[in-house]
C-alpha cells in the first residue's frame, strides 16, 4: 500500500491490508503525486531564482572591481599629469629667468 505521510511530505510503501484500502490508495495517488510535483516545481523555481541572483551579484562585483581599477588608474594618471605640469611650469620659469639675464 502507498501511504502519504503529510507531516514529512513523503510517500511510503506498505503492505496492503485489503483490496479496499489499495483502491483508496490508488485513488489518492494522483493527488499525492500532483502535490509532490508542485513542491518539486516550487523548489526548482526557487533554486533558479537563487542562481540568477548569484550570477547578478557576481556580475556586479566584477563591475565594481573594474570601476575600482579604473578609478585607481585615473588617480595615477592625475598624479602623473599634476607632477609633469609642475615640472613644465618650473622649466618655463627657468627659461624666462635665463632669457632675462
Amino acid at each position: 500500500m502507498i501511504v502519504y505521510d503529510s507531516a514529512n511530505s513523503r510517500v511510503k510503501l506498505c503492505r496492503p491490508c485489503n483490496k479496499q484500502s489499495l483502491r483508496l490508495t490508488l485513488m489518492l495517488l494522483p493527488v499525492v503525486l500532483r502535490d509532490c510535483l508542485t513542491d518539486a516545481e516550487a523548489i526548482i523555481k526557487e533554486q533558479e531564482i537563487q542562481e540568477q541572483a548569484t550570477r547578478e551579484i557576481i556580475a556586479l562585483q566584477g563591475s565594481s572591481r573594474q570601476y575600482d581599477t579604473l578609478a585607481a588608474e585615473s588617480e595615477e594618471h592625475k598624479a602623473q599629469l599634476g607632477g609633469s605640469q609642475g615640472t613644465e611650469a618650473s622649466d618655463r620659469g627657468c627659461m624666462r629667468m635665463k632669457c632675462r639675464s
